[in-house]
Formats: C-alpha cells, structure tokens, sequence
C-alpha cells in the first residue's frame, strides 16, 4: 500500500516538473490575463460588385498586424483592436492592378474559452471604425465606415488563431486570419 503512495506522489511531480519546464522553470503566462496583445494578419477582400465581376476582378492579398489590450470579465474578455494591412500582393482587374491600405480601431468581445486550462475555442465579435485607400487600376477610392465583424478563434494558451470576416460596407467582406501573442 505505502508503494502505491510514492507512485502516485512521483507521476505528481512528473507532471509538475513537464508542466513548469526544465529545472523548474516557470510556466509561460497564458495569454488570456489582462494587458496588451500584438499579432499578424493576412487578409483577402471580397467585394459583391457586379461591376467588378464583369471586369475579372481579382482582389489583392494584405498582411499586416494587430495591436489591442483586452480584460477579462465575468462573462468574457472585453477589450479594444487596432489593425493596420497594406497588399503584399496586387490583386487585377481589366484596367490594371488593384492594391488596399486598411487601418481600424475596434472595441472586441471575445467569449470565454475552458476556465479550467485555459485553452479552446472562443467566438470574437468587434464593430468599430474602418479607413481604406484602394487603387483600382487607374482610379484611386478612400472611404472610412462603420464596421462589425464576426470570428473563430483557437486560445493554445501563449498563441491564439483566429479565423475573422469582417463587413464595412454592404458590398465588401474581408476575410482575415490572425496569429496572436
């Protein structure tokens, strides 16, 4: 009976020592605490314009980063986003390239993932202001709007993934993927 006591006592500080690192290491701080977070992004656009359809319109490719402080609540982690993209690869149309600039300063929700480690899926939604300065082959459009979007979001404790489609104006969809630290 006392041999049974030290193995269960030996697998507790086995599984101790693998969760806090190498020689007692402190464990990494897991990324749903209060504070800021920053990250990357790519993002493609999906305008609804028969126009442009008719055109062979091709939307350009963004990367960019994501800036935001979040705090947890009872219900959820409540917090503000700052984004910035710019096309790391032009998209086309008849007339000749298409590029995008985008900036947006977003209050986010983001429900909670398992209390118990930390870790899992969330839902994220954020509304707020949106700017872009596009070129579409020889004309050249800017606009700031009111935004709102919806995502999907995988917290593994010191990374997150998010999966995020966002709406500024009735005919244009973003689709953005996020990597968070």
């Amino acid at each position: 009976m006392r041999r049974h006591g030290y193995r269960y006592a030996a697998s507790c500080l086995l599984g101790y020592a693998l969760l806090t690192g190498p020689a007692g290491a402190a464990a990494p701080t897991p990324l749903n605490v209060d504070g800021f977070y920053g990250g990357l992004k790519v993002a493609y656009f999906d305008p609804e314009m028969d126009k442009l359809d008719e055109q062979n319109f091709d939307g350009p490719d963004n990367a960019g980063f994501v800036l935001g402080y979040e705090r947890r609540y009872e219900a959820g982690y409540g917090g503000a986003e700052l984004t910035y993209s710019t096309s790391f690869l032009d998209g086309s149309i008849d007339s000749g390239p298409v590029s995008a600039n985008t900036f947006g300063v977003f209050a986010v929700y983001r429900t909670i993932e398992s209390r118990r480690v930390h870790t899992g899926p969330y839902l994220k939604l954020k509304a707020g202001a949106y700017h872009y300065d596009a070129e579409i082959g020889d004309q050249s459009e800017s606009a700031s709007t009111a935004a709102f979007g919806i995502g999907f979001g995988i917290n593994m404790y010191v990374v997150r993934f998010e999966l995020e489609l966002l709406v500024p104006e009735k005919d244009l969809q973003y689709v953005s993927f996020h990597i968070l630290f």
